[in-house]
Formats: structure tokens, sequence, C-alpha cells
């Protein structure tokens, strides 16, 4: 490793002044709608696991071609130690080759390659989880116990982030037994949609759970649902933002989600919770926008639905 900072630092001062070099220089923020197609992969790298100056490194490389440590390092205003920490991080991610060349350039892995490689990166960090489960417990288990008070009944959690929001939505809904009870907004919907919570929806209706939807239904809404019976969704109309957007469980179980219908995925939060007072106005607010509301037409039952 210091053999090659030294190489690094060699070059970086044998390196011409490309500050007037325009292929060089190339700026990822030189068109603005290309400048947000870029931040846009660049957003879904770091959902990978890339740092922001991971990701820009990566894409400015993948976009320009080889490219000295020291013109990454001055093309995006990186400071030039860092820039050699993180090409070298890029590396061990298999993300960014080097030339055997002298200086040294460095080469980004084509992009398809490098999202399956952060993939495997990804699923091997939750195999190790995985395997490490049992242990994990066992140990617990074996931990000697300490009295304890009971804890209480009524609790809640606040949830951050989609994933975690979106992971409570469907345990919820596995457990449910009786009823599910839904206000949701078209873009609340397609979150849930798209995370596979209508999937579970299906399951829970084939077992005799009884499912109700209460919302804005617009043609995209009745595309994701039409694999719900048209009498089990009401249509309200959007004249009040104010009115809270939920998943009620058995009226024991609540997911509040936060935030208003231009909140994007990323800033989404939920409160949890199965506190009797909050459970119980919830019902009673799913009830008064049941009554409201208006049958939808249109949707196409399917044998499931008929049964249910």
């Amino acid at each position: 490793m210091g053999e090659r900072t030294a190489t690094f630092e060699q070059e970086e001062t044998q390196a011409p002044n490309i500050g007037s070099e325009s292929a060089d220089t190339l700026s990822l923020r030189t068109v603005p709608r290309e400048t947000d197609m870029v931040e846009q992969i660049q957003g879904e790298l770091l959902q990978f696991g890339l740092t922001p100056n991971e990701a820009r490194i990566f894409l400015f490389l993948a976009r320009v071609g080889s490219r000295k440590a020291s013109e990454v390092a001055i093309s995006l205003s990186i400071h030039r130690t860092e820039t050699y920490h993180l090409l070298t991080g890029l590396q061990n991610k298999g993300l960014v080759s080097a030339t055997f060349q002298h200086p040294i350039k460095f080469i980004a892995t084509p992009l398809e390659k490098a999202i399956d490689l952060l993939i495997s990166i990804e699923r091997e960090k939750i195999s190790i989880v995985e395997r490490r489960k049992d242990q994990v417990f066992k140990i617990w288990e074996n931990l000697p116990s300490w009295e304890q008070e009971e804890a209480p009944q009524e609790r809640f959690q606040v949830l951050a982030g989609t994933a975690p929001v979106h992971l409570m939505a469907k345990q919820m809904l596995e457990k449910a037994r009786k009823s599910v009870q839904v206000v949701s907004s078209e873009a609340d919907l397609g979150r849930l949609y798209h995370s596979g919570f209508m999937d579970v929806v299906m399951n829970v209706v084939k077992k005799g759970t009884d499912f109700k939807l209460v919302g804005t239904i617009t043609p995209r809404s009745k595309e994701i649902l039409k694999g719900i019976a048209p009498s089990k969704v009401r249509q309200v109309p959007p004249t009040d933002s104010t009115i809270p957007h939920f998943v009620l469980i058995d009226n024991k179980e609540l997911l509040l989600f936060l935030g208003n219908e231009g909140t994007d995925s990323k800033n989404l939060s939920a409160v949890w919770a199965n506190y009797a007072a909050m459970t119980n106005a919830m019902h009673l607010l799913f009830q008064s926008l049941w009554m409201s509301g208006t049958q939808i037409t249109g949707s196409k039952q399917n044998p499931i639905e008929k049964a249910a």
C-alpha cells in the first residue's frame, strides 16, 4: 500500500496541468438534463453501499474512460489523498481496475457488471449474518436471566426509511386474522405495491381476512387493485390533505404514515402502535370514510375475490 501511495504521489508531481483540457476535465454537471440523470444513477449506487464520492468517481471513470488519479482529483474537486483512498476502495470492490503503465491509469468496470458485483457483496453480507444468527441466539439463551418487570402491552415505534416502513407493513399484514383496513393516497399505494405488499394482501384475502381500502382512486390505482373485488374499495375525493393515511390490522395494530402526498420515498416515515386509543380512533375514522366514500367500478374480479 505504501509503495502504491508513493507511486501515486510521484505521478501527481509529474502530471500536467489539465485544467484547460476539456476532454480530461469533463464535468458531470455541464448539461442540466444530463446532471439529473447522472445524479439519479448516483443515488441508486448509494443504495448498494457506495459512498457519495465513491459513486462520483466510479461514474466519472465510467463515462470518460481511463484517467490518472490526479486527473480524477482535479476534475471532481476531491482532495488528492482522499482520491487515492477512494480508488483503492473501489478496486477492492472490483469496480475499478488499474493499468500497468506509468503513470497508472484507472478504468471503471462496466456498469451492469459493477451492479452485479455490488449485489453479490450485499448478498454475502446477508449470508454472513444469517450464518451467525443461530450462534447469537444460542449465546443469548445461555445468558443468565435477569428479573425484570413485565413490559407494558401498549407500545409505539418510529420507523424511518422505505425499507423499515414497508417491512413492518408486510409483517403486520401477515399476522392479520380478521380485518385489514387501509387509507391510502395514490403515492402510498404505489410504494406499497412495489414493496410486494399487494402480494401479501392477496394471500390474506385467500385465507378469508376482510380487506378494505379507502383512498383517491385513479386509473393507476385501479391497475394496482385489479386483484381486489370492487366492493372492498371505496373512493374519496382528494379534498382534504390532512386525512391521515394508515394500515390498521384487526383493530389492534396501526401503521400511521407521516408526511403528506408529496413526501418522497427517501423521506418516508411512519409510526407503529398497538395503543388501543389510537387504533380505536383510526377504526372510527376508517368507518366514517368508508360510509362517505363511493364504490369504484371497472375492476375485474377473479374466483378468489368472488369467494371472499
